[in-house]
């Protein structure tokens, strides 16, 4: 709590001051919050609403404070990137904001960083070859592991994918053992 506390502060009172005194033009605030009170044009990206779907897994402290900063970021930001189409429209929903003003922008490196069409250094770090699919994980239900695997079976059996998928992160702990590897 003190971390996230520590970066609301940051960003709400000393960014704000950093913004002013470096004369920035605009500011882009990468994960759900922006600072509330600003001169400059605002872009924030907000990647899902999962603190409302899902808000009952989590601390009411960090649920309300979610609640408070993504609003009025979403409110009062110029402009909003969202992951997808489902969040941007969760976001439109939920906020009543013109849909104008929120974008689907998916995220990933740019193709210059291809080499011969992969990540050399994902395939490295990781020790894995091509062809794969890799999915980010976490022990929270919105990333819907348990799907992903389903999903994966089922493009391995109808379509005879070869593909190996490969999930980074913290896995959920209810997984078989084959797959905790």
């Amino acid at each position: 709590r003190n971390i996230r506390l520590r970066r609301y502060l940051f960003e709400q009172i000393r960014l704000s001051l950093l913004l002013k005194k470096y004369h920035l033009e605009a500011v882009h605030s990468l994960s759900y919050v922006t600072p509330l009170v600003t001169s400059i044009p605002s872009l924030v990206t907000i990647h899902d609403l999962n603190y409302e779907a899902f808000g009952h897994l989590m601390p009411l402290s960090k649920r309300l404070a979610l609640s408070f900063f993504v609003s009025q970021s979403a409110k009062r930001a110029n402009q909003i990137i969202t992951d997808s189409h489902f969040s941007r429209q969760e976001i439109l929903n939920t906020y009543q904001l013109e849909p104008h003003k929120v974008h689907v922008l998916y995220p990933g490196a740019p193709a210059e960083k291809l080499v011969d069409g992969r990540f050399p250094t994902i395939s490295q770090e990781l020790n894995i070859a091509p062809p794969y699919i890799i999915a980010f994980s976490s022990r929270t239900p919105n990333k819907n592991i348990h799907r992903l695997l389903q999903a994966y079976q089922l493009m391995r059996l109808k379509y005879q994918i070869t593909h190996q998928l490969v999930l980074v992160g913290h896995l959920p702990a209810d997984l078989p053992p084959e797959i905790q590897e």
